[in-house]
């Protein structure tokens, strides 16, 4: 009865998450999922959570109306209330376009390396591609700036491919998106291209699960009858609405974080990544490793040898780092 396809992916289960979950618990340090770590811009959320919208039992017995969040997204991103679809996280985007344009004889490609959520995500792949867009797959996966070396792919090099692939939908994954100065929003006059935005890193809310769509209003009108209904709480809503509304704390936020990544690399000699992406990844070595776990910090893919190779530390302000590391 199950998708054969899903017996292909191998995500582990949430009892494999136990030994990290003892360790968050024994205070490690946890700089292993990219979070925002700008304790500034925390502090801020939680005075917002509780005194400009003084959150009580009200807020969660009750569905809340997307139209004011749609408003303030659309003037946000300079585009029409057509062009946009509110999602639970950038993951969602993904997940919404797959299922609107796969099915058991149409594939997803993508580059590597990309981080492993791409695989997660689509519980109906049946095609691996390693380089250029090949076999016209019904969805080309692109990630910029790119999880997990940060690199920018061009405007234009993405344009090129919305008209050199009329056939295949371009799901770009713009989570990083400011960080860099790299902007794609103006693509979504093509019919095949999806743009997911995520606010769970330059925004800090990871936990509260908020991301967009944006794409041609074509394309929007028929993925929005497979959305689930109210996929977002009335609390994200909320806060993400006084966030647009002062948009100037997030501003803070994202520079503080734009002048720790550079500063970050400034204590390592060797690191793989650019510095378009709140991370930076190690090469792998045993001492280091074993330091980290002296120290109580989480780092990316806690396992031998990491993931290709690497350590992945989640940067953050430059005071918060030379806290840690100095």
């Amino acid at each position: 009865m199950i998708n054969n396809n899903l017996f292909r992916i191998n995500r582990p289960g949430w009892a494999n998450l136990a030994l990290r979950n003892s360790r968050i618990k024994d205070g490690y340090l946890a700089l292993d999922r990219n979070e925002n770590q700008d304790s500034i811009l925390i502090d801020q959320i939680g005075t917002i959570l509780r005194t400009a919208l003084k959150v009580d039992l009200l807020h969660v017995s009750r569905y809340m109306d997307y139209y004011d969040t749609y408003q303030l997204l659309a003037e946000h991103f300079a585009v029409s209330v057509d062009n946009i679809l509110i999602t639970n996280g950038c993951d969602e985007a993904m997940r919404l376009t797959f299922e609107a344009c796969l099915n058991e004889r149409k594939s997803i490609g993508y580059k590597m390396p990309t981080y492993r959520g791409v695989v997660n995500n689509s519980a109906d792949l049946t095609d691996f591609v390693m380089s250029d867009i090949v076999g016209c797959p019904a969805v080309w996966y692109l990630c910029s700036p790119n999880n997990p070396d940060g690199k920018v792919t061009p405007a234009s090099e993405v344009e090129k491919l919305l008209i050199d692939y009329p056939d295949t939908m371009i799901f770009l994954d713009n989570t990083y998106a400011d960080y860099c100065d790299e902007s794609y929003d103006y693509l979504i006059k093509y019919e095949n291209i999806v743009i997911g935005k995520s606010f769970s890193k330059s925004w800090g809310l990871a936990g509260a699960r908020f991301g967009v769509m944006l794409s041609h209003s074509n394309n929007i009108t028929q993925i929005a009858k497979i959305r689930p209904i109210m996929s977002v709480s009335s609390i994200t809503l909320q806060l993400v609405n006084y966030l647009l509304q002062n948009y100037n704390i997030i501003q803070d936020s994202i520079e503080r974080n734009i002048r720790g990544m550079h500063h970050v690399r400034k204590y390592f000699g060797d690191v793989v990544n650019q510095p378009h992406i709140n991370h930076v990844e190690i090469p792998w070595t045993e001492e280091f490793a074993t330091e980290l776990h002296s120290k109580k910090i989480l780092f990316g893919h806690d396992q031998p040898q990491g993931e290709f190779g690497k350590i992945r530390l989640t940067t953050m302000p430059i005071w918060q780092f030379d806290q840690i590391f100095k």
